[in-house]
């Protein structure tokens, strides 16, 4: 949101005239959680005015999830993008530009007013969110290792094993996934090898929590908001991945994309190799 309104953005748009913008669904949905949107909105779309043409707007990763699901036909830069949203977008951008309110209201709420309290209640939960990833600590620190943990918790840590364990594991997780949802081995081991968006999900998800686990594994005095924040933040960062960079001034997400991009190019061999050594490090492998 607030590179949205920075001074580098606009600077963007102006010097590259070719360069096109991806504004992720979940913009959207941050948007709309306060009940002054309307001011949020037309202050965050407000540096596309005269460039609508230049924006895509991306489909939910929910939705991203359940077609790949679906279909096991992987995603790609093409099929993750909404054009009923594009214009959609660019019809509200049009109306903030002429401080038509009353229009750009109208607009918004036949698109969000009608969910948005499923919103408030599903993805912009906050106490759930937290919760969740509360659960999930408690069961990653039950079955880790313990000098694992303590690897991966000194803040000298290999980063590149750290890593190729997010990536292994992850892939366990969405193999396993795959199964419990009905899709054959085989089948679910050659989608994986497509690299969808399922398995960018669990890339994302693992190292969020282990990360975590890393920075002391208790999250118990931190906001609910803020956990939230951070778990929105993994849609950019998702959507980001099939593009060719991520605009941000969270320093959070900048760490995430390079992560997730680095394990999107490490082949799963080189993984293995890099998780053996630092076991073997570890004196628990031989």
């Amino acid at each position: 949101m607030n590179f949205l309104q920075s001074p580098q953005l606009a600077g963007l748009l102006a010097r590259n005239a070719e360069a096109q913008f991806v504004l992720p669904d979940t913009a959207f949905v941050e948007m709309s959680k306060h009940e002054g949107w309307e001011l949020t909105m037309s202050r965050a779309l407000a540096v596309f005015a005269g460039h609508t043409s230049r924006i895509s707007i991306s489909l939910s990763t929910g939705e991203i999830l359940r077609n790949e699901l679906s279909s096991l036909v992987p995603s790609d830069s093409s099929t993750l993008l909404s054009a009923e949203f594009n214009a959609f977008a660019a019809d509200l951008i049009e109306e903030f530009a002429h401080d038509r309110k009353e229009n750009a209201r109208l607009l918004v709420e036949s698109k969000f007013d009608k969910i948005r309290q499923d919103l408030i209640a599903e993805e912009l939960n906050a106490v759930r969110a937290k919760q969740q990833t509360h659960e999930s600590l408690v069961k990653w620190k039950a079955a880790l290792k313990a000098e694992v943990a303590s690897a991966i918790r000194k803040p000298n840590a290999d980063h590149t094993f750290f890593l190729s364990f997010v990536q292994l594991n992850a892939q366990i997780f969405c193999e396993k996934f795959l199964e419990s949802e009905g899709v054959k081995a085989a089948d679910a081991a050659a989608f994986i090898e497509k690299k969808p968006m399922i398995l960018r999900y669990f890339y994302a998800l693992t190292r969020h929590i282990l990360l975590a686990l890393k920075n002391g594994g208790d999250i118990s005095a931190m906001k609910a908001e803020k956990e939230l924040n951070n778990q929105l933040d993994l849609d950019y960062v998702l959507i980001a991945t099939y593009f060719n960079g991520l605009h941000t001034s969270d320093k959070g997400a900048e760490a995430a994309y390079r992560d997730i991009t680095e394990i999107l190019a490490t082949p799963t061999q080189l993984a293995h190799q890099h998780v053996n050594q630092g076991l073997k490090d570890l004196g628990l492998l031989v």
